[in-house]
């Protein structure tokens, strides 16, 4: 029976979580709560990613993210989905565009169809 170093049990181990957006979700989702915290009620907190307001925030398990949300030049509904490793995104406040409730970039974590 073969057996494998316990460094090597350890790296296996770890693969699946380095090799995954879990860690930017998790980013992303601490970077606007801390945010909200300080932003004034006057203004919403948002995710902007690749042009775009972004709503809503889906990880698509283990590593495709999904930005819902509108362009920042003319408002038009878009949606952008990408590899984990493409993420560049800034948590902003920005003053609100209605007299609406506030809006604050919502997330939901969802699993791959296998």
């Amino acid at each position: 029976m073969e057996r494998y170093s316990p460094k090597a049990i350890e790296a296996q181990i770890a693969m699946p979580e380095l090799l995954s957006g879990a860690a930017t979700f998790r980013a992303m989702k601490d970077a606007l709560e801390k945010l909200v915290q300080s932003a004034p009620e006057s203004h919403d907190v948002l995710i902007v990613a690749f042009g775009v307001r972004v709503n809503q925030v889906r990880f698509i398990e283990p590593h495709t993210f999904e930005f819902i949300g509108s362009t920042l030049e003319e408002d038009n509904p878009t949606a952008v989905v990408c590899h984990y490793s493409q993420v560049i995104a800034r948590v902003v406040f920005l003053p609100k565009r209605t007299a609406a409730p506030r809006i604050i970039t919502g997330f939901a974590s969802v699993r791959s169809p296998e």
